[in-house]
């Protein structure tokens, strides 16, 4: 694939216009029954950017809270052509979360379904806009789960996406001939991002709002070379599904991130479709990637690979100095990749000289592979999701049932992680009730998978919960269970 110059990557979108001039009439982008050829999906794109510039500011936060993924991708592309900021909410979070974004962000407008289908929205007045976005103009914020009430809403600038297109180039090389497969919300940032970067690279879009195993290996059987971004949780049961059909074309390209991809269920899949390329690749909402490992030699078990190129990490100690390979520590990364900054809740992220860190711990071998330890506030990635203990803590603290509580992250082969729960009650309930209590106010992916209730509940000298003691001996009770 030839890479885009310099001049085609001057802002997310760009891309979009030169790929219509070049094969107006090739598909760009499919969900079900819908599609747009290049043409159609840059003609609507750019008569709703004109209409976001002709009504709002250069720097307006608009809030697209679209679930149809075809729906929020053509938004999200109009207000960066625009220079304003497309702030992704997810029309699925808890009632509670959702005000918690509005009272806390300046949002200019909301765009959500009713909105989206107003007879005229769309439309502007025929005058082009005048100017195109400038590298540093901020264009998009997503959120993450946050370790308070309100989500931690990052944002970001054209320039640190576009080094990421730059990037991918270099290592994926996705491009025309190419159909890119995204299955699910494009509120999570990995999927946003691997459809924004198809279709600026001119590759083909394939959308699916929801993860159907099934649907999806017979779409891919279907493409002449499909490419496929994807969680572990998604790759496993996609596994399951190619091992029943009888004939299936191998994807092109996979690649996975989101949680570290067992080991186990990779190489499982490495053998079912061996003509397939893996790539995994590790890095956070703020930092972009971080590590990739392609697999195309020796990857050490545990590994996410090597630094991707363009990027510096660093392992320091607490005191922020270097440490000798195979210590653990902090991880620190510094590249061009990097967000702007937080727009709302409590984000992990700091700064040292120019170097970012968002609590990762973890370790560089003497051959440069990096092996990721965990979060030092406790944060789990769960199937592609940031759980944070404490939230599920202070949602379960809430029942009247429930006198003290404690939440911890287990290793799952196929989730990544999983959160767990120790309990001391002050009524009998059952447990069942406090997963619909959870899951009713936080989301069903973060209520526990397990609940053991304990006779006492033992705290440090300081008066504190004990976390490490009960831990253990949480682990400890679900091994004996099989559940650890």
């Amino acid at each position: 694939m030839q890479p885009l110059g310099p001049d085609l990557r001057s802002f997310v979108g760009a891309g979009l216009d030169h790929h219509a001039r070049l094969r107006p009439d090739e598909t760009a982008l499919v969900l079900g029954s819908r599609s747009w050829s290049r043409r159609s999906l840059f003609l609507e794109v750019s008569a709703f950017s004109d209409h976001l510039g002709e009504n709002h500011v250069p720097g307006a936060l608009i809030g697209v809270a679209l679930a149809d993924p075809a729906d929020a991708l053509i938004a999200f592309f109009a207000c960066a052509r625009a220079r304003c900021v497309a702030v992704l909410i997810n029309p699925d979070w808890p009632q509670a979360q959702y005000r918690a974004v509005l009272e806390n962000i300046d949002l200019a407008l909301v765009i959500d379904a009713p909105v989206w289908r107003m007879p005229g929205f769309k439309s502007a007045s025929g005058v082009a806009l005048s100017g195109t976005p400038a590298p540093n103009d901020l264009f998009y914020a997503g959120f993450t789960s946050g370790s308070t009430g309100v989500p931690k809403g990052y944002i970001r600038d054209h320039k640190s996406w576009t080094a990421s297109f730059a990037l991918s180039d270099a290592v994926f090389g996705i491009g025309p001939g190419d159909t890119v497969f995204i299955a699910g919300s494009l509120h999570h940032s990995l999927h946003l991002y691997g459809a924004v970067q198809a279709l600026e690279a001119g590759a083909a879009l394939a959308l699916h709002d929801a993860f159907r195993p099934r649907q999806l290996a017979e779409d891919m059987t279907r493409a002449a070379a499909a490419v496929y971004y994807a969680t572990p949780t998604q790759l496993h049961y996609l596994a399951k599904t190619l091992e029943r059909m009888s004939d299936p074309r191998p994807p092109r390209l996979i690649m996975a991130s989101g949680a570290k991809w067992d080991d186990a269920d990779r190489a499982a899949l490495q053998e079912l479709i061996p003509d397939t390329r893996f790539a995994e690749f590790y890095g956070a909402s703020e930092t972009s990637f971080v590590a990739i490992a392609t697999f195309d030699g020796a990857v050490p078990e545990g590994s996410v690979g090597k630094p991707a190129p363009g990027v510096a990490v660093s392992i320091r100690d607490a005191d922020g100095h270097p440490v000798p390979a195979g210590t653990p520590g902090r991880i620190l990364v510094k590249s061009d990749l990097l967000f702007s900054g937080y727009i709302c809740g409590a984000g992990a992220a700091e700064w040292r000289d120019g170097w970012l860190s968002v609590g990762d711990r973890g370790v560089l071998d003497p051959d440069g592979f990096l092996f990721v330890e965990g979060r030092e506030n406790r944060m789990m990635l769960s199937a592609g999701l940031n759980i944070y203990p404490e939230e599920i803590e202070r949602c379960l603290a809430r029942h009247p049932a429930v006198e003290h509580v404690a939440v911890f992250g287990v290793a799952d082969p196929v989730r990544g992680a999983r959160p767990v729960a120790a309990l001391l009650l002050r009524a009998p309930v059952d447990i069942p009730d406090l997963q619909v209590f959870c899951a009713e106010r936080i989301g069903r992916a973060k209520v526990p998978s397990h609940f053991v209730v304990r006779e006492e509940w033992p705290l440090t000298p300081g008066g504190k919960t004990d976390l490490k003691r009960i831990e253990h001996e949480l682990i400890a009770t679900l091994s004996s269970r099989g559940a650890a």
